[in-house]
């Protein structure tokens, strides 16, 4: 009897004490030292280790801001007295501030010569240049004015200052019966006096 009490005693003290070592364990207290874990505050981040300001926009090293863009519109410029110009219809119309630049697609647009149209185009692509007021139209221009007089170009050029129209790029100038094909091509705004330079050929319909 006696061997078995002690036994039981012993596995009794032996659960009391992984009961206790259990608890002391959940509370923080290191075993053995019969004192509480002494507690450190974490390390304070090194000034390096920092993350850099986020920049302002605007400011050196920020990122550029993205062009305005507006579907479906138009732009219009007059002479000095006021009267209309020319008219560019677009698709799409990109401002570009930076570069002074208007950038258009899918255009449409019409030349004005004392309030009259006096050429009629279309082009993928055109640039406005608000500083000098020219404009590009490229990727595959057709331009017809009238008496059926056309030109198709890759690129043409209107130099505002100048009012000079300048195709340049397989151009095909189509007058009445004759067809003339050459590099490049200078015209008054109707396509009435034109100049031919490169690669000259005349095609005579009957």
């Amino acid at each position: 009897m006696k061997v078995r009490r002690r036994a039981a005693t012993a596995a009794v003290l032996a659960v009391l004490g992984l009961a206790i070592l259990w608890y002391v364990s959940r509370s923080g207290f290191p075993v053995g030292t019969g004192g509480p874990r002494p507690t450190h505050p974490p390390p304070a981040a090194s000034p390096a280790a920092a993350p850099p300001p986020a920049a302002a926009p605007g400011s050196p090293g920020s990122p550029s801001l993205p062009p305005i863009t507006v579907e479906e519109s138009r732009i219009r410029g007059a002479d000095p007295a006021g009267g209309l110009q020319w008219e560019l219809r677009a698709a799409a119309l990109q401002v570009d501030a930076d570069r002074e630049e208007v950038r258009l697609e899918g255009v449409e647009g019409t030349f004005l010569e004392r309030g009259k149209t006096a050429v009629t185009f279309t082009a993928p692509r055109a640039i406005f240049q608000m500083k000098t007021r020219d404009i590009i139209l490229s990727g595959g221009v057709r331009a017809r004015a009238s008496g059926g007089r056309a030109v198709e170009a890759q690129q043409v050029r209107w130099l505002a200052a100048r009012r000079l129209l300048i195709a340049t790029g397989r151009v095909r100038l189509t007058q009445e019966r004759m067809i003339v094909r050459a590099d490049r091509l200078e015209s008054d705004i109707a396509l009435r006096r034109t100049r031919l330079r490169g690669h000259i050929s005349v095609t005579i319909r009957e």
